[in-house]
């Protein structure tokens, strides 16, 4: 129960509930000990050594379920750098998590989790699972039998099954430990009283300051004794994690003027083809780098150089080869129509067990069956249109029918499937129809539709103009140069400033950022900026190639985790060492002239100041008005008495003198239940955020990841 003791550093109060979301998988096979682990590992957490092929498999199953939630094929550089990321997290989480409760011997034993998926109060993901989307009704019955029958179903409903049950018996553990250093707390009346009248005692006071910034800052001369006296007193302020400061050149390979007339050549060939070619959506989609879009577009929808031409150009009519930016364009107008911006509707879902796009897992209702379904609906609907809400929310295979009766509301043209937005067009305001999607048979009731605009069908080719084989090697030829004639820090800075040439630079980089300004991904700029043979001041040793870009280097600033030295926050502390001479000057002034019986007024006459009055302070303030945060001034007030005159006071914003002219004592309750509640909200919060830091912290964390991405 360490870990108790740990929280209790991070308040003043002694009440805490710990409320940890568990991450996205379960521990699983890291808490194991593996006899193959390969001897490299990616690091190591509480003692746990994670090899990189364990990593890499964690890694792929998440990527996995990633493709499959966004659709896509192949993740981008920036998606796999953030499941990587949160992978490692999870990890964190995961382990020093199970090490407290095998520390604690907290279980979920297989008749526990039974019974609580299968009892009066089973968790939510159960009740989503288990629940009729057309109905509401939850059937208790059917998890009972689907848990006795899980060995009869397929393998990947079993995987998800045991998944779900991993995610239920990780929550359960996770109330458990919540409960168990809840319990460990207790708030007294005693204390909830003092909480309660540190909130409520109030004090009107007479202040006079002698604010730091009537001192002119270059008027202070520092010595090199000043800085390290103030670094001795703060060390345990400049702890710092591993970063660097690096400074960088891009060559970007833009294409020349070659390579753009190469492109319009060919462009102008592609005209005169599509002159003549009769199939139009072939022709571009073998033509072009976008495919054909068969959309109707309104006035305002396409890039300005088409806009402001096609909309008074006959049908027919081709224009381009364009340039804009880096890519031409050539456009035919194919035809006009009046259409709708936006059309509503409602409609009712009756899919089917072999559509292309499911709504619905384990549907098993047939096509057939499906389809004499929809003929039965129709007729009913057409019969009383006013039913139509009633069935749909009855009867629709569409999970938001429950709420919103099958309304779709407005939506954009040509934004639904091509038979759902085709029906709902040509159809008119009250008609009501069936049409069939990849997602099954859709019963449609067209319920509005906006005015209609002016709208082109337009055929587009775009070809984008690219960098050639021969400009990239200039390019490179351009940055080898650089390189080649810049192998120092100084040589680097002036060649910058005699060529014109714009620098970047990117501060306080973490050995796990991805990103550098102005590069999206540059992990192999990072990983030699950490690497153990880059030193202060070096020129990269290689020039980096990110696909477009050519980047020269220079380490400006190395920070290694632990307590910064003087000599690297030095300028950061400056401002600080000032203000604490400051402070002895006017400290020494108000000595001068302060006597414990002094009148404020006096006071302030003499420090060319004035007398301010603050009529309700309490000792749970936050703020001294007018000044802001300044702990040590009410710490001071919280001890005085009506008519006691402090002692000149150090602050972060001035020297302070205060005089407690009238005391408000806080009400006397005697129900301090809730005062209690309120601590308890507020460690919960407070819990919330700092036990995942807590546990990382004393896991001695090593990651290595730098060294394999």
């Amino acid at each position: 129960m360490a870990i108790i003791g740990k929280i209790r550093s991070y308040s003043k109060l002694v009440v805490i509930i710990i409320g940890v979301a568990l991450a996205a998988f379960v521990l699983g096979d890291f808490v194991r000990k593996n006899p193959n682990k390969q001897s490299t590992n990616i690091g190591e957490i509480a003692g746990d050594k994670i090899s990189y092929r364990d990593f890499e498999l964690k890694l792929e199953e998440q990527m996995e379920i990633v493709r499959q939630q966004t659709r896509q094929e192949n993740l981008t550089t920036q998606q796999i750098y953030e499941i990587r990321k949160q992978v490692w997290q999870d990890l964190i989480k995961n382990i020093t998590l199970q090490k407290e409760y095998d520390a604690l011997g907290i279980t979920v034993s297989d008749a526990e989790l039974k019974d609580l998926i299968t009892g009066k109060n089973p968790p939510q993901v159960i009740l989503q699972s288990f629940t009729d989307p057309a109905t509401g009704q939850f059937h208790p019955e059917q998890v009972l039998k689907f848990y006795n029958e899980i060995d009869q179903a397929e393998p990947a409903t079993q995987k998800q099954w045991f998944n779900m049950l991993d995610y239920i018996k990780a929550e359960r553990m996770q109330s458990k430990y919540n409960n168990l250093i809840l319990k460990g707390f207790y708030v007294t009346n005693s204390f909830a009283k003092r909480d309660f009248n540190d909130k409520n005692k109030n004090s009107k006071i007479l202040l006079v300051a002698s604010p730091y910034s009537t001192i002119q800052d270059n008027t202070i001369k520092l010595n090199d004794e000043d800085f390290q006296k103030y670094y001795d007193e703060h060390k345990q302020e400049f702890e710092i994690e591993a970063s660097r400061d690096i400074e960088y050149v891009v060559f970007e390979v833009l294409p020349s003027q070659q390579d753009i007339a190469n492109v319009e050549e060919k462009m102008k060939l592609v005209r005169k083809d599509f002159e003549t070619n009769e199939n139009v959506e072939s022709f571009v989609n073998l033509n072009s780098d976008s495919k054909y879009d068969s959309m109707y577009f309104g006035k305002g929808t396409l890039p300005l150089f088409l806009d402001s031409v096609v909309f008074d150009l006959p049908k027919g009519t081709i224009i381009g080869p364009i340039r804009d930016n880096y890519t031409f364009t050539i456009a035919k107008v194919m035809e006009f129509m009046d259409r709708p911006d936006s059309m509503k509707a409602s409609h009712i879902l009756i899919s089917y067990d072999s559509v292309k796009q499911p709504i619905k897992q384990d549907l098993k209702r047939t096509k057939i069956a499906s389809k004499k379904l929809v003929d039965s609906l129709l007729a009913i609907v057409k019969k009383d249109p006013k039913s139509f809400d009633t069935i749909a929310k009855q009867y629709s295979d569409d999970p938001s029918a429950q709420k919103n009766k099958g309304d779709l509301d407005w939506f954009k043209d040509e934004t639904m499937v091509k038979q759902f937005n085709d029906a709902c067009y040509y159809g008119k305001v009250g008609d009501i129809t069936v049409v069939e999607t990849d997602f099954g048979y859709h019963i449609i009731k067209v319920t509005g539709k906006k005015e209609l605009k002016k709208k082109v069908r337009i055929a587009i080719i775009n070809n984008k103009i690219d960098p050639s084989t021969e400009t990239y090697s200039d390019y490179y030829t351009k940055a080898t140069n650089f390189h080649s004639n810049n192998k120092t820090i100084e040589q680097f800075n002036k060649s910058c400033v005699s060529a014109g040439i714009n620098k970047r630079s990117a501060e306080y980089i973490r050995d796990v950022d991805n990103s550098m300004p102005g590069l999206e991904s540059a992990r192999e700029i990072i990983r030699w900026a950490f690497n153990k043979e880059s030193k202060k001041g070096f020129v990269s040793d290689v020039v980096f190639d990110l696909t477009d870009k050519y980047v020269v280097a220079v380490l400006k600033e190395v920070r290694e985790k632990g307590i910064a030295p003087l000599e690297q926050i030095k300028p950061l502390i400056e401002p600080l060492v000032k203000r604490e001479k400051k402070a002895e000057q006017l400290l020494n002034k108000m000595n001068s002239v302060y006597s414990p019986s002094i009148d404020m007024g006096l006071l302030a006459q003499k420090l060319n100041s004035k007398v301010d009055t603050i009529p309700m302070l309490s000792f749970s303030a936050y703020n001294l008005p007018g000044f802001g945060p300044e702990p040590d001034v009410l710490g001071v007030l919280y001890s005085m008495k009506k008519g006691d005159i402090s002692k000149p006071i150090k602050g972060k914003m001035g020297v302070f003198v205060i005089k407690s002219i009238e005391v408000t004592e806080a009400p006397v309750i005697n129900d301090f239940s809730s005062v209690k509640m309120q601590i308890y909200g507020l460690f919960n919060s407070i819990a919330n955020y700092q036990i995942n830091r807590i546990l990382e912290k004393s896991a001695n964390v090593k990651d290595n990841r730098i060294l394999f991405y």
